[in-house]
C-alpha cells in the first residue's frame, strides 16, 4: 500500500507491481513524500479516530490497562453490559505482534458490531460483556518495530513465567478477577502470513 498524503490515507498497488519478493512504483513528479506498507497501517491515532466516533456511548468504557515500557498509556475496552450481571464474558486481544495491523481493522468491525443497533448487536450488549485490548505492542506499533520474534520475546511470547511488558503482566492480573468464573471465549487476533515460508521475519 502506498500514501502520498503523510500516511492519512492509502491506496493498494494491486498484483500488477508485484515480481516475488519486489515491486515497482512510479513516482508522481509532485510527490514531495511517498510512504509504503505492507497493508494499511493502523495506529493508536486510527484508533482514537474510532474511538471518538463512539463517544458518549453508555456500552462503551475506556479505561487504563497499562503505560508501555516507553511510557505510553495503553487502553482497555469494556464494552456490552457493563453492570456485572453478565453470565457470559468475552476478551479480545490484538497486536501481540505490532506488524500484523490488518487484525486492527478487523476488531474495529467487531466492535462497531457489537455497539451496533441490529438484532445482534442488541443480543450481544443484553447478554455479554467485553473485554478488548486493541493494542498489546504500543510502543512497537508507534515506533514501527515489527515486534514478532522480538529478542529476547515478542509480547505473544510474555506469558510464560514473569512477563516484561507491563501490557501483559496487566492482562495476566486483570482478567482473573473481571472474568469471574464467566469467561466463554478468548480471541487474540492475528494476521502473520505476507509470503513464503519465515514470512513474519
Amino acid at each position: 500500500a502506498a500514501s502520498l498524503d503523510g500516511g492519512r490515507t492509502w491506496t493498494w498497488l494491486g498484483p500488477q507491481c508485484l515480481k516475488g519478493a519486489t515491486f515497482t512504483y512510479q513516482f508522481p513528479n509532485d510527490a514531495a513524500e511517498v510512504r509504503f506498507c505492507l497493508a494499511v497501517p493502523y495506529q493508536q491515532s486510527d484508533l482514537r479516530a474510532f474511538l471518538n466516533r463512539h463517544t458518549g456511548n453508555a456500552c462503551l468504557k475506556v479505561e487504563p490497562h497499562a503505560t508501555s515500557r516507553k511510557g505510553r498509556a495503553v487502553c482497555r475496552l469494556r464494552l456490552g453490559k457493563l453492570d456485572g450481571s453478565v453470565k457470559h464474558r468475552i476478551m479480545l486481544t490484538c497486536r501481540h505482534h505490532s506488524c500484523e495491523m490488518m487484525a486492527s481493522w478487523v476488531l474495529e468491525g467487531l466492535v462497531d458490531e457489537i455497539l451496533a443497533d441490529t438484532e445482534d448487536g442488541r443480543w450481544l450488549r443484553a447478554n455479554v460483556e467485553f473485554l478488548v485490548i486493541p493494542i498489546m505492542d504500543l510502543d512497537g506499533v508507534e515506533e514501527g518495530d515489527q515486534g514478532k520474534n522480538r529478542k529476547p520475546h515478542d509480547h505473544n511470547r510474555d506469558y510464560l513465567g514473569e512477563s516484561i511488558y507491563p501490557e501483559v503482566a496487566a492482562l495476566r492480573e486483570f482478567v482473573p478477577g473481571w472474568s469471574s468464573g464467566r469467561l466463554r471465549l478468548s480471541l487474540d487476533m492475528h494476521c502473520p502470513w505476507i509470503r513464503g515460508g519465515n514470512n513474519e521475519e
